[in-house]
């Protein structure tokens, strides 16, 4: 049989001419990469303020097609103005054909003084990140490697509880007084209070002073004074 079918290939080939086994020749050709291309997400980005050249050179790791019917992944990017003169994007990510299950919407906020620049690999970024879900259901997922970015020394968060100059001692203290008086009689009271409490894992203390004082004087009609006096 395959004998058969070359010798209708030769006789095609030798009926058009040069120019027909041209055409033959460069139809076998572009099989392998249309098969190849197959195994590869087919993204569409639909993306008003993207710069489809830079993101062509980024995201390298899917095809970019310029229709969406031919996707797998279309990606719709809307963008408004923040209320500090930043930048919101907001992603979403819509699967089609055999990825059409899947769905997701990721946001990028670029800062008010953001350069362009900045703000396209910004973008870039968050949309690999988007992708990462899609592509991980692909026949060529073993190509992909994650990576994280170990954060500085300085913006690490501190792993264990932080020195206290005060050896966890609280201290508070408080004082209020009140007053009154006219010509036959006057009244004062003072109030104060101090404490001071620590806490760790294995005690909890707290040590606490509290006094008052209170005077009052009266003088009657006939001239005779009282005097009452209070304290603890």
């Amino acid at each position: 049989m395959s004998h058969l079918v070359r010798l209708l290939t030769l006789a095609a080939c030798a009926a058009l001419g040069p120019a027909g086994a041209t055409r033959l020749s460069a139809q076998q050709v572009q099989q392998p990469v249309s098969a190849q291309s197959d195994s590869r997400l087919r993204v569409f980005l639909d993306c008003d303020y993207c710069d489809f050249d830079f993101m062509r050179t980024e995201i390298t790791f899917v095809d970019h097609v310029r229709n969406r019917q031919d996707s797998q992944v279309h990606i719709l990017v809307t963008d408004q103005t923040t209320g500090g003169g930043g930048r919101e994007f907001t992603l979403h990510f819509i699967g089609q054909r055999d990825l059409a299950s899947l769905s997701d919407t990721l946001r990028y906020v670029s800062p008010p003084a953001a350069s362009e620049d900045s703000r396209r690999r910004g973008l870039a970024r968050v949309i690999k990140l988007g992708l990462v879900r899609y592509a991980a259901r692909r026949s060529d997922s073993d190509r992909l490697e994650i990576t994280y970015k170990v954060p500085a020394k300085s913006d690490a968060r501190p792993t264990g509880p932080s020195k206290d100059r005060w050896n966890f001692w609280v201290f508070r203290t408080s004082a209020s007084g009140y007053g009154s008086g006219e010509k036959t009689s006057n009244f004062v009271s003072l109030n104060g209070s101090f404490s001071a409490t620590r806490t760790t894992e294995a005690w909890k203390m707290r040590l606490a002073l509290n006094g008052n004082y209170g005077q009052s004087r009266f003088i009657f009609g006939d001239g005779e004074r009282f005097n009452s006096y209070s304290h603890s």
